[in-house]
């Protein structure tokens, strides 16, 4: 596997070509472009709200309340929804009238990812931030005022991205029942997917950001940063599988933190970013996190990037892996990128954030 120091883009994949064949076009729309998805929203459209009760901390839900008021008084048709099976009933339901409802992603990542897994390409979801990182909506500058959102939601633009599929088990062995998860920002796998999963085994309601701090101290204390073999797929692949401590794998440029681990990440190019950190221990980590922070990390002979449509990752340990944030399960691992297969609704210019959203 090569390092390039500063990879060079190429166009995103065709549809139907290797990279992007396990996930079809979606009927009526058009690859690479926002056919068939609904522009200025007009009298009359269908707004579906979904929310998770479990997202983040649970502050300004009170919110969602005031933009249904808001979207109703532009005679939008406003449902708000928790059940999944409902939400998605209603969703075909307009589907079938025509017109493309908006959904509103309300929570955090893992809610906007299981909204995005379950609605179609021709679908604008747009991110209402609740949760407690919110990557995808600070990337793009998605406020969670009930008056910007509105705004959003009525006049915003519809945007394309490609979203990545991670494929849980062992290809070698067909006969065992696989899995798969969407994810729109990063996967990694090692220490900080560890915390991750502590997180997730001890988490009893909402959380913070200072919740981490227990499972980050316990992972410390237990963690021994076993082998990660990857393996590259795809046109750029060379075939050559390399090892290494902390396997990360961006769509977006965006990490926990505000840290700029693959600032060059680009989620509308068909590939996906790999980073890969070869030395384990604690001291490595802090190394790896000072160079992370000052911007040199990206030149060190020990930081292994490359991008790809298709990676394996693997390990005689069984290793946690983690996908925006949420702990999803363990080793053996394929990602796969799947080219343009998200419609995000976006504001026409980032929208300040509430300051009493910080935690």
């Amino acid at each position: 596997m090569h390092k390039p120091t500063s990879p060079e883009r190429r166009p995103p994949a065709a549809p139907g070509g290797a990279a992007g064949s396990h996930v079809p076009p979606e009927p009526g729309t058009a690859e690479g472009t926002t056919e068939g998805v609904a522009g200025e929203l007009r009298s009359g459209d269908t707004v579906v709200i979904a929310s998770s009760p479990k997202a983040g901390s649970g502050a300004g839900r009170d919110r969602l309340e005031l933009l249904r008021q808001k979207l109703a008084a532009a005679d939008l048709r406003v449902e708000m929804h928790s059940d999944l099976a409902t939400l998605r009933h209603r969703v075909d339901e307009a589907l079938e009238g025509g017109r493309p409802p908006c959904v509103v992603a309300a929570g955090g990542d893992g809610t906007l990812n299981l909204m995005a897994s379950l609605m179609p390409a021709s679908v604008p979801i747009m991110p209402l931030p609740l949760g407690t990182e919110n990557l995808v909506a600070r990337h793009y500058g998605v406020s969670n005022l009930p008056e910007a959102a509105a705004e959003t939601i009525l006049r915003g633009r519809s945007l394309r991205i490609d979203a990545g599929i991670a494929r849980f088990g062992d290809a070698t062995q067909p006969r065992r029942r696989s899995r798969e998860r969407m994810f729109l920002v990063m996967a990694s796998v090692g220490f900080d997917a560890q915390v991750v999963r502590r997180m997730h085994l001890t988490r009893r309601g909402h959380i913070r950001r200072i919740s981490y701090a227990k499972p980050i101290l316990a992972t410390l204390r237990s963690y021994r940063y076993p082998p990660v073999r990857v393996e590259q797929f795809g046109s750029e692949a060379d075939g050559d599988p390399l090892t290494v401590a902390w396997a990360l794998v961006f769509n977006l440029p965006r990490y926990a933190a505000g840290l700029a681990v693959e600032a060059g990440a680009d989620e509308t190019d068909g590939l996906l970013d790999f980073c890969g950190l070869r030395d384990g221990s604690l001291l490595h980590g802090l190394r790896y996190l000072g160079g992370v922070i000052c911007g040199r990390h990206a030149r060190w002979p020990d930081v292994h990037r490359v991008r790809s449509e298709h990676f394996r990752f693997s390990s005689e340990t069984p290793l946690a892996v983690q996908l925006d944030g949420d702990y999803v399960g363990r080793l053996p691992l394929e990602i796969r990128v799947a080219p343009q297969r998200v419609t995000l609704r976006l504001p026409n210019q980032p929208q300040p954030p509430n300051p009493r959203d910080s935690r």
